[in-house]
């Protein structure tokens, strides 16, 4: 048998895990797509948001602002640009996370809302859970812009919480 060791990984290795795990997904995903961009500012980097579709959905796995540019609107300006590209190529949802000491509020003024089974799994894993009551607001005309639609996803959701409500919900 060949001797193997555990090590902590540095970037650079978690950069080579990471194209590594994309290259392999890519031969089963359909419309794999890379949205990534970043921010430049007086030839540094400022601000960057890492995200790329999984078939009908953009998923967001980083976005960053650098301190000193925060409030400028560049965050809204990356997400803005990922959303709107995936948009047109026929992405129908976004999948992102964060957390409470990151920008939740950022992402409720972007229109984006907490999963409601997030929280359940959270305290079935003995974690301690938060809710920050959010609300939205619709345009006067037009399409009510949502996460989810129609008949089958607002009854998918609704099972969720009364299942969540009898405590027989295990996500």
């Amino acid at each position: 048998m060949q001797e193997i060791e555990l090590l902590p990984s540095s970037e650079r290795d978690n950069q080579y895990i990471h194209q590594q795990l994309r290259r392999y997904n890519r031969q089963f995903m359909r419309d794999f797509k890379d949205y990534s961009f970043h921010i430049k500012q007086d030839g540094q980097i400022v601000a960057g948001i890492v995200a790329a579709s999984t078939m009908d959905t953009l998923e967001v796995e980083f976005l960053f602002v650098e301190e000193s540019c925060r409030g400028q609107g560049l965050g809204r300006l990356l997400l803005e640009q990922a959303e709107n590209l995936a948009r047109q190529d026929g992405c129908k949802r976004v999948l992102l996370n964060t957390y409470s000491f990151q920008a939740p509020g950022f992402y409720r003024r972007m229109g984006y809302e907490l999963l409601a089974y997030l929280s359940v799994r959270a305290t079935q894993l003995g974690l301690k859970a938060c809710e920050v009551p959010v609300t939205r607001a619709y345009p006067a005309t037009g399409a009510t812009p949502t996460k989810i639609s129609g008949f089958k996803g607002n009854s998918e959701l609704m099972k969720v919480l009364l299942a969540t409500l009898a405590g027989k919900y295990n996500p």
